[in-house]
């Protein structure tokens, strides 16, 4: 888990706003609770899986993938770190595997499980190789 000393103490961003990310335009479309996932069902008890829809646009001159230029994860009332190696895995979400190239868009996204008894999420995109991160406040 990465260092928590920097949590926000408060939301540097919402829902629909835009921040840049190691070479990536990123706006966050939406983090919602998903009912049942494609591949496992309903979450297990205890549990809930968040979808996160992002649209990122490569401002970088180097084509890149973004499911493998950024990382996201969700930390909540726990300062614990969730990301979408977190257990029981879910797979909701359009991860986006292709280069895009300088001034392409595109929406990608993944599935993370959380304990439903953490609250107050918040959305952090860092880069994969970057010490660069933004916090969106999801709710």
């Amino acid at each position: 888990h990465r260092d928590l000393h920097s949590f926000p103490t408060r939301r540097s961003s919402d829902l629909g706003q835009t921040a840049t990310v190691a070479g990536w335009t990123v706006k966050v479309i939406s983090v919602a609770p998903e009912t049942t996932d494609p591949s496992v069902g309903a979450p297990p008890a205890g549990t809930v899986f968040e979808v996160f829809t992002l649209q990122v646009t490569n401002t970088s001159a180097t084509p890149a993938a973004p499911s493998l230029s950024l990382i996201s994860d969700l930390v909540g009332s726990t300062n614990v770190s969730y990301s979408v190696d977190t257990s029981p895995l879910c797979y909701g979400g359009t991860p986006d595997n292709d280069n895009v190239y300088q001034g392409g868009t595109v929406q990608f996204g993944a599935c993370i499980s959380v304990p439903s008894r953490v609250t107050g999420l918040l959305l952090n995109v860092s880069g994969f190789l970057s010490t660069s991160s933004v916090w969106f406040a999801t709710q």
